[in-house]
C-alpha cells in the first residue's frame, strides 16, 4: 500500500504571510515569544538531488505558535505535526544546553498546542466512519498525522514508556467509535419486533453496513502495518459478542432464544462475515462465534424444550375443540364429498412449522427436534385414540355417531 511522503515542506498557504516567504534579513530582531524556531526547512530538504545551496539567511524559516494554532484550526493537521516535531526537538536540544525561562516557555506552548493536535485528530478518526465517504481528504489528513506521531514515537519509544502511546489512542478512538455506533438507537422504529429483536437487527446492520464503509473507504488511508479493517473488526465482534452474552444471561422468551440461535448460526456467519465486500477482511480477522459453543448448547437445549411444550399445549388445544365438537349435535364439515375434521389439519401445521423452524437453525437441532416432536405426536395420539374410544361406548345415540366416526377416521389417514 502507498502512502504519500511524509517528508515533504508542508504549505502554509493558509497564512496571510507564509513563514516560508520570510527571508530571514530580520534575523537579529528579538525571538517571537511565542515560540519562534528558525533554520529548520533546511532539514527537510536534506537529501534532495541537485538544489542549489541558500545561504544561512534564506534558510531562516521560522514558524510561530500562533501560526500553527492556525494550522490546527484549519484542519492541516499533518502540516502542523511536521512543525510541532521539529520545534519539539528543537526546544528539547535548547533545554539540553540552557535551562533557560524562554525555552521552558516554548516546551509549555509545544505542550498545549499537542494536546490540542492530540484531541483533534483523534476526534477526526473517532468520526471515520461518518465522515469517510463526505470528507476524505479531512480523514487522510489526520490518519498522516497519526502516522508520522507513530513513526516519531518509534524512533524514540523510551521517551513515551509511561504514556499511552499514539497507536494505543488512535485503537482507542476506533474502540469508542465502534460502541457508540453499535449502541445507537434504531433508525426506524420496528413495532412488530420485539426490543432484543430490534437490537440484534440495529447491530448486525451497523457492523456490516461499517465495515463495508471501512474497506471501501477508510483502508486505503492507512499503511499495511495498522491493519484497519482487523482492528475495527474485531471490535464491532467483541461489542456484538458481549451484548449478545448478556442479553443470553437475562433469560430470553422462546421468540427472541430462536432470534439469538438464528443469529449466532445463520445471520451472523452467512450475511455478515461471508458477505462479498467482507469475506476477506473477516476470515483475516479470525472473528470466531459470536458465543461459546457451551453457551450455545445451553441456549439450544432450553429452545428445544420450550419448542416441545409448546407443540403439547397446542395439541391438547387441539384435541380438546374436537372432543368438544363431537357433543354439539351438529353435523361434521363435507369437503370434497367427504367428512371433514381439522384436528388432523391444525396439528400437522403446528408440528410442521415448529419442524421447519428448528432446521433453519441447524440440520443437527432439526434431528433433535425431530425426535421430540414424533414422541409428543405418538403421545397426543394415544390420548386421541381413548378419547374417540370413550365416545364411541357413551354416544352412539348421537344423531350424527356414524358422520363423526367416519371423519375421525379420515383423520387417521391423514395421520399417517
Amino acid at each position: 500500500m502507498r502512502i504519500e511522503n511524509h517528508k515533504q515542506t508542508p504549505p502554509l498557504e493558509c497564512f496571510p504571510q507564509s513563514p516560508l516567504e520570510l527571508t530571514g534579513t530580520d534575523h537579529d530582531k528579538d525571538k517571537q515569544k511565542t515560540g519562534l524556531i528558525q533554520n529548520f526547512f533546511g532539514l527537510f530538504d536534506r537529501g534532495r538531488k541537485s538544489k542549489p545551496k541558500k545561504t544561512q539567511e534564506e534558510n531562516c524559516q521560522p514558524i510561530t505558535v500562533d501560526q500553527i494554532k492556525k494550522l490546527i484550526k484549519s484542519q492541516h493537521f499533518y502540516e502542523a505535526s511536521q512543525y510541532l516535531i521539529i520545534m519539539q526537538k528543537e526546544s528539547n536540544n535548547d533545554l539540553d544546553s540552557s535551562n533557560d525561562e524562554e525555552t521552558l516557555g516554548n516546551l509549555a506552548e509545544i505542550k498545549v498546542l499537542l494536546e490540542v493536535l492530540h484531541q483533534k485528530v483523534l476526534n477526526i478518526i473517532q468520526s471515520s466512519i461518518s465522515i469517510a465517504s463526505i470528507e476524505p481528504e479531512l480523514l487522510n489528513n489526520a490518519v498522516k498525522a497519526v502516522i508520522m506521531w507513530v513513526e516519531e514515537e518509534e524512533k524514540e519509544r523510551s521517551i513515551h514508556s509511561h504514556f499511552k502511546t499514539w497507536k494505543e489512542e488512535w485503537r482507542d478512538a476506533i474502540q469508542k467509535s465502534v460502541e457508540e455506533r453499535m449502541k445507537a438507537s434504531p433508525a426506524v422504529d420496528n413495532k412488530n419486533l420485539s426490543t432484543i429483536a430490534s437490537t440484534f437487527l440495529q447491530m448486525g446492520k451497523t457492523m456490516k453496513m461499517d465495515m463495508i464503509t471501512v474497506v471501501q473507504h477508510i483502508k486505503h488511508h492507512y499503511p499495511e502495518d495498522f491493519q484497519v479493517c482487523n482492528t475495527y473488526a474485531k471490535f464491532y465482534h467483541h461489542y456484538f459478542s458481549s451484548e449478545m452474552a448478556m442479553l443470553a444471561d437475562f433469560g430470553l422468551n422462546k421468540k427472541d432464544n430462536y432470534l439469538l440461535l438464528k443469529w449466532v448460526h445463520n445471520l451472523y456467519p452467512q450475511d455478515i462475515k461471508n458477505n462479498s465486500d467482507l469475506i476477506k477482511e473477516l476470515d483475516e480477522a479470525s472473528l470466531g462465534n459470536l458465543l461459546p459453543l457451551e453457551q450455545v448448547k445451553q441456549l439450544e437445549q432450553t429452545y428445544l424444550t420450550d419448542e416441545a411444550d409448546f407443540i403439547r399445549s397446542c395439541l391438547e388445544k387441539c384435541l380438546k375443540i374436537e372432543v368438544k365438537s363431537w357433543t354439539q349435535e351438529a353435523e361434521p364439515r363435507i369437503l370434497d364429498n367427504y367428512y371433514h375434521s381439522e384436528l388432523s389439519i391444525d396439528a400437522i401445521k403446528a408440528i410442521s412449522e415448529v419442524q421447519t423452524c428448528a432446521k433453519n437453525i441447524t440440520p443437527e437441532v432439526g434431528h433433535q427436534m425431530s425426535a421430540l416432536l414424533l414422541t409428543e405426536l405418538l403421545t397426543f395420539l394415544q390420548s386421541y385414540s381413548r378419547k374417540l374410544e370413550k365416545f364411541i361406548r357413551d354416544n352412539q345415540q348421537n344423531k350424527y355417531f356414524e358422520a363423526i366416526i367416519v371423519a375421525n377416521i379420515n383423520n387417521f389417514e391423514n395421520f399417517r
